[in-house]
């Protein structure tokens, strides 16, 4: 598993998911103008709520994992 625990990591994965999705149809699906996604997915510190929210128009979920757990299953992944 892949794990870097940087908010500027993360931020720029859902920028490219958020290009492929589209911008404007993600904007549009949680209420927000494309001007406000694009700002969340390239601040600093862009808020928690807006980031899920996003994710979840995406598709994709955040979830806790202890360190040093591997919790990655084959399953987790659905093509």
């Amino acid at each position: 598993m892949y794990h870097v625990p940087c908010t500027t990591t993360l931020l720029a994965a859902l920028r490219v998911v958020a290009r492929v999705k589209g911008i404007s149809a993600l904007a549009a699906e949680i209420g927000m103008s494309r001007r406000g996604v694009q700002k969340a997915l390239s601040g600093e510190y862009p808020r928690f709520q807006t980031v899920y929210a996003i994710m979840q128009a995406m598709g994709y979920r955040l979830m806790p994992v202890r360190n040093g757990e591997n919790t990655v299953r084959p399953s987790d992944f659905s093509v």
